[in-house]
C-alpha cells in the first residue's frame, strides 16, 4: 500500500482568516487512497485525542495569504491527495488540525459512521445506537458474516478449474463456462461420444449427441450471478456406436488441443491444418500473442534500464501511435567499447515472425578476437530511413574514436547512411559479402574464383 508523509499543525491559534500561529507539530503516515475516515481516525491516534470528549476540524492551505480548505469528507481527502501528487514537498501543505470539546450525547450521536464488508465501505449517516446495542449489533454482524464466509468458502472448494476431471455429472460447478466446454468435451474424445451444440449463450450450453437416432441431452446454465455454470441435466445415455476414431473428431478443436491435449496423448485423430492452428494457439498460451507483446515494449525497457545502468533505449511511433522503431545498447557494452578494436560491423536480418520486420546489429572485436556485441534495432526493413536512424543513435551512443571505421556488406543504404552520419569515418566493405557478391554475378567457377580472391586480397593488404 502506498503511503504518504504529511505534517500536523495542532493546539495552535488563527490571528485572522489565512494565519495559525503558536501552534505544535507531530509527524503522520496516510495511505494515498485515504478515506475520511481513516484520516480522522490517523489523527485521532497520532494526537491521543478522545473521540467522545473532543472533535477535529481539518484544514489546509493551498497557499499562503489565503483562506484553509476544510477536508469534510472522502471528495475533500481526494482534493488533497492531487494537490499532494503534483508537489510532494509536505511542508507545503500541512494539515491544520482544531481541536474543540465535544458537545453531543454519550448515548446517541448523529454522525457519519462505516461498517466494512470485505473491502466495500459503506457510509449511512443515522443515530447511533447506545454503546452495549451496539455492541450487541457488532457481534451478531461478525457472527452472520463469518458463518456467510465459511459457507462460500466451502462452496468454493467444490468449484471446478481444472477441465480434467474423471466424470461427468449433474451438480457439478465449473468456474466459468469455457472451462465447463472443454471438460465435457474431453469427456466425449476420452468415451468416444461425440456431440453437437443445440444452444450455447451466456446464460445456458446445451447439448445433442451427434446421431440423430441417440436421445443423449446435456444442460448446464450459469449459476447465481457469477460466472460460474452448473449441470442442471442429462437425459438418456448414448445409445450410438460411431466410430470416428480414424477420423476427424469434432470436439478435438484447435484450441481444446493447444490448451489442454498438449501435453496428453488422448489416441484422438485430427487433420493437419487442426494441428497446425492447434500449435498456433499453444504458442500464443505461452508467449502470448505478438499484438500484446508490442505493448508490453516500454516496461521491458524500463526494466533493462534499472537491472544494467548505463543502458541506452528509444522507441518510435508513428502519427497513429503504433510501432516503428526500437533501439537498445546494453550499459555493459557501452562500457566495454573502450576495450574493443575501433571496427564497428552492422548488418541486418530478416525477422521471421508473424508481423516480419528487420533487426539491425552493430557489433566490435573484443581482446580476445571475440564478437562482441555494440547495440541491437528491430525496424521496418533496410531502407535509408532505419539505417541512417541506426547509425545516428549508435553515434549518439559511442560517438567517435581515434582510427575507427565501419565495416558492412555493399548495401546502398548503408553506404548513404555513413557518409551522413559518419562522414569523417572510413566505410570499408566486408571481404565475405564481397566474395558472395562476385560468385552470385559469375556463377562459374566457384572454386577458381575463390583462389584468385584470396590471392588478390593478400596482395593488396
Amino acid at each position: 500500500m502506498d503511503v504518504r508523509t504529511v505534517i500536523l499543525f495542532y493546539n495552535g491559534t488563527w490571528v485572522d482568516r489565512t494565519t495559525n500561529v503558536d501552534y505544535e507539530v507531530e509527524g503522520i503516515l496516510i495511505p494515498t487512497d485515504c478515506s475520511h475516515y481513516e484520516l480522522s481516525h490517523i489523527v485521532y491516534e497520532a494526537l491521543n485525542l478522545d473521540r467522545n470528549k473532543y472533535t477535529i476540524d481539518l484544514q489546509f492551505q493551498v497557499t499562503e495569504g489565503i483562506p484553509p480548505i476544510r477536508i469534510k469528507d472522502d471528495s475533500g481527502c481526494k482534493f488533497y491527495e492531487q494537490i499532494r501528487r503534483k508537489n510532494d514537498d509536505e511542508t507545503k501543505y500541512p494539515i491544520c488540525v482544531n481541536i474543540s470539546t465535544s458537545t453531543t450525547d454519550n448515548e446517541h450521536n448523529d454522525r457519519v459512521y462505516y461498517t466494512y464488508n470485505g473491502e466495500t465501505s459503506l457510509q449511512t449517516r443515522q443515530l447511533l445506537p447506545i454503546r452495549t446495542e451496539y455492541a450487541t449489533k457488532m457481534a451478531d454482524y461478525v457472527i452472520e458474516q463469518t458463518q456467510k464466509s465459511m459457507e462460500e468458502s466451502s462452496e468454493a472448494n467444490q468449484i471446478i478449474s481444472n477441465p480434467q476431471v474423471a466424470e461427468i455429472h449433474i451438480g457439478q460447478v465449473f468456474a466459468n463456462k469455457e472451462t465447463l466446454q472443454q471438460a465435457v468435451s474431453l469427456h466425449s474424445i476420452r468415451y468416444n461420444q461425440p456431440f453437437k451444440v443445440k444452444r450455447s449463450s451466456k446464460l445456458d450450453y446445451k447439448l445433442v449427441c451427434i446421431d440423430d437416432n441417440c436421445n443423449w441431452t446435456f444442460l448446464a446454465s450459469k449459476h447465481g450471478k457469477t460466472d460460474m455454470f452448473i449441470i442442471r441435466k442429462i437425459e438418456h445415455t448414448h445409445t450410438c456406436s460411431l466410430d470416428i476414431t480414424s477420423g476427424d473428431h469434432p470436439q478435438a478443436t484447435s484450441n481444446l488441443v493447444g490448451k489442454v491435449i498438449k501435453t496428453n496423448d488422448y489416441s484422438v485423430s485430427i487433420s493437419y491444418q487442426k494441428a497446425w492452428r492447434a500449435r498456433e494457439k499453444a504458442i500464443v498460451d505461452a508467449r502470448r500473442c505478438p499484438q500484446e507483446s508490442y505493448s508490453e515494449i516500454p516496461s521491458i525497457l524500463y526494466m533493462m534500464q534499472i537491472s544494467n545502468l548505463g543502458t541506452i533505449t528509444d522507441l518510435v511511433t508513428d502519427e497513429d501511435n503504433k510501432f516503428k522503431y526500437l533501439y537498445f545498447a546494453v550499459g555493459a557494452s557501452i562500457k566495454g567499447w573502450q576495450h574493443c578494436t575501433p571496427i564497428i560491423v552492422t548488418d541486418g536480418t530478416f525477422l521471421t515472425n508473424q508481423h516480419g520486420g528487420t533487426l539491425l546489429i552493430a557489433s566490435a572485436q573484443n581482446a580476445n578476437r571475440h564478437i562482441f556485441p555494440l547495440a541491437f534495432a528491430v525496424v521496418d526493413s533496410e531502407n535509408d530511413s532505419s539505417w541512417e536512424w541506426f547509425l545516428h543513435k549508435i553515434k549518439e551512443t559511442y560517438g567517435e574514436r581515434e582510427g575507427q571505421c565501419i565495416v558492412s556488406d555493399r548495401h546502398e543504404s548503408i553506404l548513404k547512411a555513413v557518409k551522413e552520419t559518419f562522414p569523417d569515418i572510413m566505410h570499408g566493405v566486408c571481404c565475405y559479402h564481397l566474395m558472395k557478391n562476385i560468385k552470385m554475378k559469375f556463377k562459374k567457377g566457384g572454386d577458381e574464383l575463390k583462389i584468385a580472391f584470396n590471392v588478390h586480397l593478400k596482395l593488396t593488404t
